[in-house]
């Protein structure tokens, strides 16, 4: 190995001891301009930082103490139990363990106070509970006190506690002690931990100190002989002062600990490593042992090995979120890994820096030794090299450690940068950034660490599968929430960030600053990067040069590697953004580094021992151009200008789909957006008479819940209340999108209802949530409310008749009642659905999370979410034959056939294909019709007729009746529907078809022939909905046919007598749909319409396995046109 005193080419030694330079009185002309322009600077800086605190506390602050606040720090026990309506003896608890353990730092930690917070007790009461073996979920109140001396209120609580509710079970012992002392209730919004005036002289006493040590650091520095370069250190200022500023608007500062006293804390620390880095002079004193950089240089090795040692403990006992080995205890190494491998590097190129120019020693084969000299590595020694080569393994080594790739990349690429500058030679960078790319991408192909999460995060930021990985997505809705120029320093949400504090910490900066105070950022970082290369090229000795050049890479890396994962133009790495992310270790190193820039940009009184290369000169120009463009070109204008300005709102508005604890992925919205929506009064929805089915508004509520006003404030703090409860749940639909909501109406006019199409819409209105209306002239936004074509207490009438009517029959298999039905009734002239009724339904107002997830499972397969009245699909059974005849007479067909109970060998051909019935037989019992017409085949049902029918129109012509015509969207293909034609004829076979449908049918016989649109809104906000015809499918004369046709069904045909009470006459079919589920009783049908001579009601009625359609669905239709006769609808 070379001696220490070689160095690099046109420097000589400088490691020998030399004479302290003699600092006289005399202050020189560029010395007051740079102490002018520091002290301007930090002036600068100071009052902007300044405004900025005021700014950040009144917009804190804004909303004042909540009403009746109670400050729990202040409170006595008696004010506590009071207000919070808890035991008096909990009360003292708390009180008495506030004065032994020092006042609550956030509300958090007083609501969450354990039962039992000593441990030793708690190790007492887990070891008496083992050994007893006491049950804790069923030890009654005197045993808790008795067994495991428990405070009196102590064992109420948990007595309390297990009965909830909810109910609950506890574990163990250790879960027992765990038990929140009280529950705080309606109370918890009233809380604090301190007093605005409190926030207001605590935050200003630690903004005030760091400003007169600022001030006072300089001035120290000047007297000890240090000058240095006047730009570092208000530069770090305006950074670090906003690291404070971004902080103070993380949290509430009267309810939650604060972050910025933390960091003002780091930020003394970093002035003593500031300071201590500083005075560090450049070369040694008559004092051997004194500090020195040329001392450093000295003990190249030591760093290495201090970095290995301190790589190794990482290993053995580092820890930290989801695996990655970050921390010892408090303290982060690889902060100080960094900068010793910094001094390593740097010490060894001064060293050996000649060694990159020499020739090879030692045979190699011609084709390598031309490859090497190709790429620009012919003049290095491996034995030189060698030790270059272990840092990479290094780096390798502590992502492997850490399990991020974040530290290794900066790691490595400072250690490129320095590489590259000491050799003159840009292969080095294209090997660099090959090495980083192939060691990337093994990382991510290994699933090593959290590498794929951030890189599938990076490449699907809106959708990927992760838990996690909606980090990225929430960063750019923060800066795009901002837009150009930011909603304010403590008007924004950044709380809402899930690593707000330290790895996306620019995002809170981009919020509140907006575009504008992103590149100001942006900009400091490129100015604070180009004067430490400047510091670099003007330093005095090869070492200082490559040191200054290898911290400043490092700063400038860490910056870009922290802005580019965070703006999502590369993946997110982890690390801090220097000076102003969270973090003690990280703030003392960053103002340690520019402690060392400050000491080497600071003349040392003696005459430069050597001038730069020319190659070193070239490469500080490259790396710093490159570092500006790569901060405020790449990121700056290439992607926060897109994501702040050209895309903003469409970002903002933007969904992330990824996984919740169940495993589904489901659309999360910006939380802002979603704070905005919640301010905008929802609209209503009313029926077609102005009676209320959806409401978020306390004075229709109340209305609705006449004489029971507690219960009508509980639903109004529910955010929606819904009058009819599991009558119209499936119609109307619910809201909370907790439990899988919006659904049903709320869901289909949702734009209407919420005031907005799109959440991009709110983004406006976000950024100008905290200005006056005046100058915005904007009105506040309302939701629009919607009418719908329902009845409401026809809707609840026929909810309670047809719940009863199915709950009258019992399954032949279980004995349970059934309960599945639907009805549906229509305006036949208008197509307006004045009921829609499915059972068994659900009440929307009490669904809860646990609620959903049980209908989910359905462990008693009752379907209670599934709409049967619009989306069920069941054979029709005979009352098809409605369409069939209907299909039949606009084809000029109607036949006599001979019916004699049974068809035997029955064929017909489709396309080519022969098909076969053995036989077709009506219901058993039934007599033979002989001879018999459409008409009276009609009132009897014959299935044989309809088959026949079926045959002569031809699967084509049929077909296309259901399909097209009818528009029954459960008619099969035309190659299937062919293979059982006779038995679809009738309503069997493979055709299916919805209640809705079956109701429009009737409703196309009644009007004549032309069938409306089904319609369930006739008012949406502002548009009014017409009636819409869906087609003609039979004439008006055959439609008339129909009529006299169902009239004789109800008159003398299969639903004789079951109408005779009611005052109006009515016309219909049965249908007896045979199936082979459940208990394989058939579904009973009945459509029809009434008045007969005046239609004004179609309706259709299915219950499931409930037998005959005489017996179980018409009866039920009768009692629910029985309701509407009372109520004097339209039927008179």
């Amino acid at each position: 190995m070379r001696s220490s005193a070689t160095s690099m080419p046109g420097f000589p030694d400088i490691s020998a001891p030399v004479r302290k330079p003699a600092y006289g009185p005399r202050v020189t002309e560029a010395e007051r301009r740079a102490r002018r322009t520091e002290g301007s600077l930090l002036f600068f800086v100071l009052v902007v930082l300044g405004v900025g605190f005021l700014l950040v506390f009144l917009a804190r602050t804004r909303h004042g103490l909540p009403e009746r606040a109670v400050n729990v720090n202040t409170a006595t026990a008696q004010q506590l139990a009071l207000a919070l309506e808890i035991d008096p003896q909990v009360a003292e608890m708390l009180v008495d363990r506030r004065r032994h353990h020092g006042d609550y730092l956030s509300v958090r930690a007083f609501t969450t106070e354990p039962l039992v917070r000593d441990p030793v007790a708690r190790r007492r009461i887990a070891q008496v509970a083992e050994r007893t073996r006491l049950d804790l979920n069923s030890a009654g109140i005197p045993e808790l006190e008795r067994v495991l001396g428990l405070p009196r209120a102590a064992a109420r609580r948990v007595a309390a506690w297990r009965v909830g509710p909810p109910a609950r079970q506890i574990a163990s012992a250790e879960a027992l002690v765990r038990i929140p002392l009280f529950e705080p209730g309606a109370a918890a919004p009233r809380l604090i931990v301190r007093h605005p005036a409190q926030v207001f002289w605590s935050a200003l006493l630690r903004c005030v100190s760091i400003a007169v040590l600022f001030v006072l650091v300089p001035a120290l520095m000047r007297r000890a002989g240090v000058r240095g370069d006047p730009f570092l250190i208000p530069f770090a200022l305006m950074l670090s002062g906003l690291g404070v500023l971004a902080l103070f608007s993380l949290r509430d500062p009267l309810r939650e600990a604060a972050y910025f006293d933390h960091h003002v804390e780091g930020m003394w620390l970093g002035l003593a490593a500031l300071l201590a880095g500083a005075l560090i002079p450049a070369r040694t004193s008559r004092v051997r042992w004194a500090p020195a950089r040329s001392n450093l240089r000295r003990y190249t090795y030591v760093w290495a090995l201090l970095a290995i040692a301190l790589t190794a403990a990482l290993w053995l006992f580092g820890h930290g979120p989801e695996g990655v080995r970050l921390a010892l205890g408090f303290f982060q190494p690889v902060e100080v890994i960094k900068t010793l491998l910094m001094l390593f590097v740097a010490g060894y190129l001064a060293d050996r820096g000649d060694a990159l120019s020499d020739a090879m020693h030692r045979w190699r084969p011609p084709l390598l030794r031309s490859w090497l000299r190709w790429r620009g590595f012919a003049g290095w020694r491996w034995e030189d090299f060698g030790p270059l080569a272990g840092i990479y393994g290094l780096a390798l080594a502590l992502f492997l450690i850490v399990r991020d790739l974040g530290p290794a990349i900066l790691l490595f690429g400072a250690f490129i940068a320095t590489l590259y500058l000491a050799s003159g030679r840009p292969a080095v960078l294209a090997a660099g950034i090959i090495l980083l790319a192939a060691g990337a991408w093994t990382a991510n192909a290994l699933h090593v660490g959290v590498v794929p999460v951030r890189v599938d995060m990076w490449r699907a930021p809106w959708d990927n599968p992760h838990p996690n990985g909606a980090q990225l997505g929430q960063a750019l809705w923060a800066m795009a929430s901002g837009g150009i120029w930011g909603t304010g320093l403590g008007l924004g949400d950044p709380d809402t960030l899930p690593r707000g504090r330290d790895d996306l910490i620019f995002a809170v900066l981009g919020e509140e600053l907006g575009l504008i105070g992103g590149m100001v950022v942006l900009a400091l970082y490129a100015l604070l990067v180009s004067r430490g290369f400047r510091a670099a090229l003007h330093a005095e000795n090869d070492f200082d040069r490559l040191l200054a050049a290898g911290l400043t890479s490092l700063l400038a890396g860490q910056a870009f590697l922290i802005v580019a994962g965070v703006t999502g133009l590369l993946p997110l790495t982890g690390i801090t953004l220097p000076f102003v992310s969270y973090g003690n270790t990280s703030l003392a190193v960053d103002f340690f580094l520019l402690g060392l820039l400050r000491g080497i940009s600071s003349p040392s009184g003696s005459v430069p021992v050597g001038a730069p290369a020319p190659v070193f000169r070239q490469g500080i120009g490259f790396l710093g151009t490159a570092s500006a463009v790569a901060l405020l070109g790449l990121v700056g204008i290439g992607r926060l200008a897109w994501v702040q300005a050209v895309r903003a709102d469409e970002i903002a508005g933007r969904s992330v789909r990824t996984p919740d604890a169940d495993g589904v992925r489901r659309p999360k919205i910006n939380p802002r957006l979603l704070a905005m929506e919640q301010q905008i009064e929802r609209g209503s929805i009313y029926d077609r008479d102005g009676r209320v089915l959806a409401t978020s508004r306390l004075d229709e509520i109340s209305k609705a819940l006449e004489g029971r006003s507690e219960e009508a404030r509980r639903r109004f703090r529910a955010g929606r209340y819904y009058p009819l409860g599991p009558a119209a749940a499936h119609l109307v639909g619910y809201l909370d999108p907790s439990v899988g909501g919006p659904v049903g109406i709320e869901r289909d006019h949702n734009a209407t209802l919420r005031g907005f199409a799109r959440y991009s819409e709110l983004v406006s209105d976000y950024r100008a949530k905290d200005l006056p209306r005046w100058l915005t002239g904007r009105a506040p936004r309302h939701g629009g409310d919607v009418v719908l074509t329902l009845d409401a207490e026809l809707q609840a009438a026929s909810y309670t008749i047809l719940r009863e009517a199915a709950a009258g029959r019992r399954d032949l298999r279980t004995g349970r009642p059934k309960n599945q039905a639907a009805v549906v009734i229509l305006d036949p002239s208008t197509g307006e659905t004045l009921v829609s009724v499915s059972t068994p339904s659900f009440d929307p107002n009490g669904l809860t999370s646990a609620a959903w997830r049980h209908l989910n499972a359905d462990p008693g397969g009752e379907s209670r979410l599934f709409d049967r009245a619009r989306f069920g699909l069941y054979p029709p059974g005979s009352t098809l034959k409605v369409a069939t005849a209907a299909a039949a007479l606009e084809a000029g067909i109607e036949p006599a056939y001979d019916c004699n109970h049974v068809i035997r060998d029955l064929h017909w051909t489709f396309q080519g294909r022969a098909f076969f019935r053995r036989q077709l037989r009506d219901d058993r019992g039934d007599p033979p019709h002989n001879v018999i017409r459409m008409a009276r085949a009609v009132e009897k049902s014959c299935n044989l007729y309809f088959a026949r029918l079926g045959l002569r129109l031809g699967a084509p012509l049929l077909h296309e009746a259901f399909s097209s015509r009818f528009g029954l969207r459960g008619t099969p293909s035309l190659a299937v529907f062919a293979a059982d034609l006779p038995e679809n004829a009738f309503g069997q076979g493979t055709m299916t078809a919805t209640p809705t449908e079956m109701a429009r049918i009737a409703a196309a016989v009644a009007n004549r022939g032309i069938m409306m649109e089904p319609n369930l809104v006739r008012r949406s906000g502002a548009q009014v909905s017409a009636p819409a015809a869906m087609g003609r499918p039979l004439g008006d004369l055959n439609a008339r046919r129909l009529w006299e046709m169902m009239r004789q069904v109800v008159r003398t045909g299969t639903a004789a007598g079951v109408f005779d009470a009611l005052p109006v006459e009515v016309a219909g079919k049965t249908g007896t749909a045979q199936t082979d589920r459940g208990d394989r009783q058939p579904h009973s049908w009945f459509i029809g319409y009434a008045p007969y001579s005046q239609p004004r009601l179609a309706f259709a009625c299915i219950l499931e396995h409930g037998g005959y359609g005489k017996r179980g669905a018409a009866p039920a239709v009768r009692d629910v046109l029985a309701q509407a006769l009372r109520r004097k609808r339209a039927l008179e």
